[in-house]
């Protein structure tokens, strides 16, 4: 079984990092999830529109957003109880 991978900020855009990440982890295997609330799909894959969506065991959440948004979402993160969160750069707050 492979890990769950969140990609919080995913982007449909192949110029952004979050699209790039969410392509290279599907291609290594990883069961990605990428969350907008915007966006339907991306690259082939359904696209989470919130956090409190998921109900999978997650192994990593990679965020992808403004650091404002991180504080109000920082509950809805730890709800996930991921093994760990990777701060992208302009994430951090």
């Amino acid at each position: 079984m492979s890990e769950n991978v969140v990609v919080l900020g995913a982007s449909p855009k192949p110029e952004r990092y979050s699209n790039k990440a969410v392509n290279m982890l599907s291609e290594n295997g990883y069961n990605v999830i990428p969350v907008h609330p915007a966006v339907k799909e991306i690259n082939g894959i359904r696209v989470t529109p919130f956090l409190k969506d998921i109900k999978d065991e997650i192994h990593t959440v990679s965020l992808y957003v403004n650091g404002s948004m991180v504080e109000e979402m920082a509950n809805d993160i730890a709800a996930l109880n991921p093994k760990r969160v990777i701060f992208n750069p302009g994430t951090e707050s």
